[in-house]
């Protein structure tokens, strides 16, 4: 009697430790058929994308193009998530990447270490132009490779689609890759959409890097960075608040005709963040990008200029006796007897992570004496000869 009644405790007690773990489990599954909660990332100097955070580098993007990726970390399962229903999931971080566009590999250079690199499975532009050591030397020995057709027309179709990449960067807007974007969907190749290109301010283009870091699972870094560049830009605008505004006229020649920058364009912010009085401020407001116009307005607004930034490279206009050439009504500019024509560094574009260093460059350039030890970064002085 005795051992039965003992051997019924024991049955009695096993069965509750069994339902205590059969209510774990269910306790445990449902937890996880939770659908997750996301908190929108905050922006402080674009609305041109979006990122929602649900927690341990599970995140929904929504490009410049309206597309939704769902980054999921590699060997994580892919949560619940309603409002990512059609998103396209990603495994982060990214191992086989194209990348369209110097300036997106550019600003990748203030997030990643040495080896994050080996992502980069391709690009468009060719060895010869690079000014990013990281990527010059791994297209030399093969580990990138070359995809483009030449200038900013579109990739090797063909060759993107052997590489089989886990996703492709491109850009959109006046001068986009759109015929890209769409053979990418065609070929079934995630594709996204970054349009740092088309920010009106330079601290708009740089928060773009929270875009491509989620990527990699870098947001952190890439808000750190926004950080210290946004307090770097203080400092330049604190700094030459009470100090005269020199004139400034930017623009290029090409084949005859005259091209400045808009004024609702970041350059035309940064000229003003310096203390610069930009000559054609008034010209579209509105617009972020270019315009035409005539050398009879260049030459009126321009001749009596201070400061003149040629918005090309030494390659393209090698000296001021060139550019006299190009344009012989030049030599009647302020600007140009005083010797004070500047041109961008070789490297101009594909260091947009140097964004506000180009605007100290102009700030030590509008006042001088203002950084007596500073060098210039993103700018040179056009040479006489």
């Amino acid at each position: 009697m005795i051992k039965y009644q003992k051997n019924f405790f024991i049955v009695v007690i096993l069965i509750m430790i069994c339902s205590l773990i059969v209510a774990g489990c269910s306790a445990g599954s449902q937890e996880s058929n939770k659908p997750l909660t996301g908190k929108e990332v905050s922006l402080s100097y674009t609305n041109a994308f979006k990122i929602a955070d649900y927690g341990n580098n599970i995140k929904l993007l929504t490009d410049a193009e309206n597309n939704q990726f769902l980054l999921v970390p590699e060997g994580v399962k892919t949560p619940k998530i309603p409002e990512a229903a059609g998103a396209t999931v990603i495994n982060t971080p990214l191992k086989k990447v194209v990348y369209c566009s110097t300036t997106q590999v550019g600003l990748l250079q203030a997030i990643f270490s040495d080896k994050d690199w080996d992502s980069i499975a391709a690009v468009t532009t060719d060895t010869a132009e690079w000014y990013v050591d990281e990527v010059k030397t791994r297209m030399e020995n093969g580990t990138i490779q070359y995809v483009g057709t030449g200038g900013m027309a579109d990739p090797d179709f063909e060759k993107i689609q052997a590489l089989n990449p886990d996703m492709v960067f491109v850009y959109t807007g006046d001068y986009g890759l759109q015929k890209t974007l769409a053979k990418m969907k065609e070929l079934h190749i995630p594709c996204v959409v970054v349009n740092d290109y088309t920010e009106p301010t330079d601290m708009g283009r740089l928060e773009w890097l929270k875009f491509l870091g989620a990527f990699y699972n870098k947001d952190q870094k890439a808000a750190g960075f926004i950080e210290e560049k946004a307090a770097m830009l203080q400092e330049i605008t604190a700094a030459v608040k009470d100090k005269p505004s020199p004139k400034v006229v930017y623009g290029m020649v090409y084949d005859g005709k005259v091209y400045i920058t808009d004024g609702g364009s970041y350059v035309a912010k940064q000229i003003k963040e310096a203390g610069g009085d930009y000559v054609f401020a008034n010209v579209n407001p509105d617009k972020t990008g270019s315009s035409q116009i005539s050398m009879e307005e260049f030459y009126e607004k321009g001749k009596d200029a201070d400061v003149f930034i040629y918005s090309s490279m030494v390659a393209y206009m090698p000296s001021v006796e060139s550019l006299l050439k190009a344009e012989p009504l030049l030599k009647d500019f302020k600007a140009v007897k005083n010797g004070k024509v500047y041109c961008f560094a070789p490297w101009y574009y594909m260091s947009i992570n140097k964004t506000i260093e180009g605007v100290k460059d102009m700030a030590s350039l509008f006042h001088e004496g203002l950084y007596p030890e500073w060098k210039l970064v993103m700018f040179q002085q056009l040479p006489g000869k």
